[in-house]
């Protein structure tokens, strides 16, 4: 029984950080984000020589958090971590039972920032 599945994304999102002020080099940081996820799913099974596909377009979201080292006064070292949410698409066969992608991720980044 050969089947192979697959899931693309594509996301637009809006995000908003905030750097909670303290009076050292640490500056703790939060985030969140809203916007879309066009999904799009595929489930070829090899032996009935059949594919199903499904595109849905969903809601996403994200949140994160993190901390930021200044390295110099325009320079920041960032160390954070982030849920993301693209949502779900159903992929319906028959006879056997729906194929359910859940599009989500947890992240954690490191990276550094600059200030213009």
């Amino acid at each position: 029984d050969k089947t192979e599945s697959s899931l693309k994304q594509q996301s637009v999102m809006l995000n908003g950080y905030f750097d909670v002020p303290t009076k050292t080099a640490f500056r703790p940081y939060v985030g969140a984000g809203i916007g879309y996820t066009r999904l799009r799913g595929k489930l070829t099974d090899f032996q009935a020589n059949v594919s199903h596909r499904r595109h849905e377009t969903e809601l996403s979201w994200q949140v994160g958090a993190g901390l930021g080292y200044n390295l110099t006064k325009n320079l920041t070292l960032d160390v954070g971590y982030r849920y993301v949410n693209n949502g779900n698409v159903v992929i319906k066969t028959v006879p056997a039972e729906p194929v359910k992608y859940h599009a989500r991720n947890q992240e954690v980044l490191v990276g550094v920032r600059y200030t213009f």
